[in-house]
């Protein structure tokens, strides 16, 4: 996978005939979308609380995103809260869908 503005290109389709992976993959990027337009509201900019601390580190990480295609190391991708988040996010989600899907 990589990065491409807010647009994500695939360079393995090898992992796509895995459900899991895909289905995890879909979400983690959405998650990323969903932040990118948390920054864009410009909300986190209008108010200190900080209830807004999490929109405020995304804001910094996307406009300096780490990404090994760039030459970082993989722990300055891997540790960016917007990837952590995202993980969290793609995994426990992939979790819950297949629950369900597991009860058909």
């Amino acid at each position: 996978r990589c990065r491409v503005g807010s647009e994500m290109c695939i360079r393995d389709r090898d992992y796509l005939d895995d459900f899991d992976v895909t289905l995890n993959t879909l979400l983690h990027e959405m998650m990323h979308q969903y932040q990118s337009e948390l920054v864009d509201t410009g909300i986190a900019d209008a108010s200190r609380l900080a209830y807004f601390d999490d929109i405020r580190e995304y804001k910094k990480e996307l406009y300096n995103y780490k990404s090994t295609y760039d030459g970082c190391g993989f722990s300055e991708y891997y540790e960016q809260k917007v990837e952590a988040d995202a993980r969290q996010y793609a995994d426990a989600r992939t979790e819950f869908y297949k629950q369900i899907l597991e009860r058909d």
